[in-house]
């Protein structure tokens, strides 16, 4: 009858232990979201000014090391704030894709930032594109800083800091406010006292935007028509400053203290200045990369002074639909405007190297000669891929 009764209560004692395992998780879980929360409060409030690590000098002043220990420190803090917000983890990563001039980069994950989970895995983005630009880097040189690089669409500044790892002049566009705060980290903490962040859109005007800011704010973009709004999109809608009034007042109708719940995601809306090229930059540049989903033509729309009475040496842009009439027209324009010989069109590797980054070249990518499609606005012969490399030098083995 014991055993009998033992066997009956087995189920009960099984269901007694699960309850009992689930609420000391829940309690672990509570109590480590404590300490995490405190954590945080004590690097968000604590007094850098008082810290042991950090001392005044007699005259009550800092020194210049430690006046740059103080700034790495606040941008830290301004990171952890982010944290607050979605949660994610801050990682330092130091990106090998360049052997010879490594640099630290501040990336996060559970934060949906594609750049961000492919560097802290893999220690680079966009392997195609990277050898490109150390191609150009390291065949022209940017010693002591007389050359400038400007890099469009930033986001959390790989190619600003590839640059800079070279000692280019770096001009960084980023309208994303959390981008950018990772990418004024990563400059911080690597000592490039060389490059200027401009938290702005670039386009056809100066003017300013609204732009969405999201919880997978990797996909961000400026602010469309109501019907527009998605996770991903692709603009298709000219940035003039009509569209930016006429979706100014739709997003008042649609947004409520500037957050938005719909579609499952969380949105912040961001008010941005946006600035032509041309009332920024006044001289002749290396290399230009653009990469600002679809707003290409606007870009270009205020860079004409910039394109024809200075020399720009290499651009590397982005432009989605390359086949549809006002693209292939706008690849025209940069390549006369811009007095450029070569195009190449390029298809970016998306998954991970078959090979190690060191032994991936641009003998290994796949490039396309496409100068004689781009400067034939007649040409009726299709552009495969959505990258293109303006320059005026051939490629040998093309």
């Amino acid at each position: 009858m014991a055993v009998g009764g033992l066997m009956r209560m087995k189920p009960k004692a099984k269901a007694a232990a699960v309850v009992l395992l689930l609420t000391g998780l829940w309690f672990a879980l509570a109590q480590y979201n404590q300490t995490c929360s405190l954590l945080r409060k004590e690097l968000l409030t604590n007094d850098v000014g008082k810290s042991s690590a950090v001392q005044q000098n007699d005259d009550g002043e800092y020194s210049p090391e430690q006046q740059a220990s103080i700034g790495l420190s606040n941008l830290l803090k301004e990171a952890m704030q982010h944290g607050q917000v979605g949660k994610p983890t801050i990682h330092l990563v130091e990106v090998m894709e360049a052997v010879d001039r490594p640099f630290f980069m501040f990336v996060c994950s559970n934060c949906f930032c594609d750049i961000c989970e492919k560097v802290r895995h893999l220690g680079y983005w966009s392997p195609a594109e990277s050898q490109i630009f150390h191609h150009v880097l390291r065949r022209h040189g940017c010693e002591d800083g007389k050359a400038l690089v400007i890099d469009i669409g930033a986001h959390v500044g790989y190619f600003s800091l590839i640059a800079a790892s070279y000692g280019c002049r770096v001009i960084s566009f980023e309208p994303n406010s959390v981008a950018l705060r990772y990418l004024n980290l990563s400059t911080a903490i690597n000592n490039f006292d060389r490059v200027s962040l401009y938290q702005k859109g670039v386009g056809a005007a100066d003017t300013q935007a609204n732009y969405r800011q999201t919880d997978t704010w990797a996909l961000n973009g400026f602010l469309k028509k109501r019907r527009k709004l998605s996770s991903v999109e692709t603009p298709d809608v000219p940035m003039t400053e009509a569209n930016i009034l006429e979706d100014s007042e739709q997003a008042d109708g649609i947004m409520n203290m500037g957050i938005q719940s719909g579609f499952g995601r969380r949105r912040i809306l961001e008010t941005v200045d946006v600035a032509m090229l041309d009332s920024v930059v006044d001289e002749d540049v290396l290399l230009i990369k653009i990469d600002t989903e679809g707003y290409e033509e606007n870009v270009f729309a205020g860079a004409k002074n910039l394109l024809s009475k200075h020399k720009i040496h290499h651009i590397l842009a982005e432009v989605k639909q390359a086949n549809v009439p006002s693209k292939r027209s706008l690849l025209y324009t940069i390549f006369t405007d811009g007095g450029f010989t070569h195009v190449y069109n390029w298809d970016e590797v998306i998954s991970p190297l078959t090979v190690p980054f060191q032994q991936f070249t641009l003998r290994n990518a796949t490039l396309v000669d496409v100068t004689s499609i781009v400067k034939d606005p007649t040409s009726y012969k299709s552009l495969n891929y959505q990258d293109f490399w303006f320059c005026r030098e051939p490629l040998s083995w093309l």
